[in-house]
């Protein structure tokens, strides 16, 4: 089989093997159910079962070791559900071992039984070794730096993140952009700086941790949660913004993306930031696409259209509907899907929600995102620093651009630039 090829078939396997940890070999088997994808995957692999939670809280007690109320009960007792984790039985007791360090060999098996059912089934073992199968279908999909030699070593969060990253997009993903999929979709926020900020940078996410079993469960409950919204279309993988490495170090101001907005000072810094983290969280998910125009917007969006405007006898209905064509046809012409572009418009419209204030002078003397944000100075220098340190923050990757007479914001979506509006792309 090619390389990221997929079919299109819904089956149910048995997998049985030895699990291996340490010198000590234990049995393992799961069952599951997977249905395979094409292209990207943009919806749940597998189905959820509804077992109530009586009957999973009686699974949990099979084993010695699961712990109710742990961070990973739920999750585990899911995956125990669905077939991603049976655990190990030891002198006839049965153990999750939630807090072992996960392996390589686990990780692939693991990730194998949720994303491809058909090539566990119909690939024949080649030795009797439990993970020979999950090896193959690594080798088949080139995922980049397995290799059996490694079987026994822990797993590096940034190494799962490329791992599930590269077999959602079902391409090869480096290591930053699969971090920022994990914020994109929510399967992780990373960890807090000092002052306890989540600022979500490749930094944050702390890639060398070695992961224990239980995180996996968790990670895998969140994605398949992400693959169960509608959010599932929106995140494209031009669309993940990962701040660039090379980027010159700010002097003695530490940044999060590698931009420091053009403030003087830490301390400058450190309140835009601030701002950006408060107005994010007071206003995300308050917006729709096209605000109070929401409903011509979505009937445009569904063949709807208005006919020739007359400005002798305007007809709100016709007018209303041709503004949302003025705005979405451009859009959708230049192949943005209805995800992405709702998706831009709420970072734009909660970036606008940093800016604003008293009109500055015309000397350029008012340049930076504190300039604008905190001191509420409008000047145009200024309102472009500041909405890009909101999309930044956002997970959109922006940019200055300027002339001699003025500067704006621009913001990537779909690998393409746009101004940055109030209230949308232009």
């Amino acid at each position: 089989m090619s390389k990221w090829t997929s079919v299109g078939l819904a089956l149910t396997l048995t997998v049985s093997g030895l699990a291996y940890v340490g010198d000590t070999v234990l049995a393992e088997e799961s069952t599951v159910t997977i249905q395979s994808q094409h292209h990207k995957v943009s919806g749940p692999l597998i189905s959820d079962k509804g077992t109530s939670r009586q009957a999973l809280a009686a699974i949990g007690k099979t084993y010695q070791d699961f712990t109710q109320g742990a961070y990973w009960s739920e999750d585990m007792l899911w995956s125990i559900d669905h077939g991603l984790i049976a655990g190990f039985e030891e002198q006839g007791r049965k153990m999750l071992k939630p807090n072992d360090t996960l392996t390589e060999a686990q990780t692939l098996a693991i990730l194998y039984r949720y994303f491809d059912q058909t090539g566990l089934q119909t690939t024949p073992p080649q030795t009797n070794w439990w993970a020979d199968v999950p090896y193959q279908l690594a080798a088949r999909d080139e995922l980049q730096g397995i290799s059996q030699y490694n079987q026994a070593k822990g797993m590096r969060r940034g190494r799962l993140a490329t791992l599930l990253t590269s077999l959602h997009f079902k391409q090869d993903v480096d290591e930053r952009t699969a971090v920022a999929f994990m914020y994109a979709t929510d399967i992780t926020s990373g960890y807090p700086d000092a002052s306890g900020a989540i600022p979500k940078t490749y930094d944050s996410y702390e890639a060398d941790r070695i992961l224990q079993r239980a995180h996996i469960v968790a990670f895998i409950k969140r994605y398949h949660d992400f693959l169960s919204t509608d959010a599932a279309s929106s995140v494209e993988l031009n669309d993940l913004y990962v701040p660039d490495p090379s980027w010159p170090s700010w002097g003695p101001i530490k940044t999060r993306y590698g931009d420091d907005y053009n403030v003087d000072s830490q301390k400058e810094y450190d309140e835009v930031m601030a701002k950006v983290d408060r107005v994010i969280a007071e206003n995300k998910g308050k917006y729709v696409l096209g605000d109070s125009d929401h409903e011509y917007f979505l009937r445009y969006l569904d063949g709807e259209r208005g006919g020739v405007y007359d400005r002798e006898n305007p007809d709100p209905e016709v007018q209303m509907l041709k503004t949302a064509e003025n705005i979405l046809q451009p859009l959708l012409d230049d192949g943005l899907s209805v995800s992405q572009i709702t998706k831009a418009f709420e970072a734009t419209r909660i970036a606008f929600k940093t800016i604003g204030g008293r009109v500055g002078s015309k000397t350029f003397e008012w340049d930076s995102a504190h300039d604008s944000m905190i001191k509420g100075i409008a000047d145009c220098d200024a309102d472009a620093q500041g909405l890009i340190a909101s999309l930044h923050a956002q997970g959109y990757e922006a940019k200055m651009v300027s002339t001699s007479t003025h500067g704006w914001a621009e913001v990537k979506v779909g690998g393409k630039w746009y101004g940055v509006g109030n209230g949308g792309l232009k």
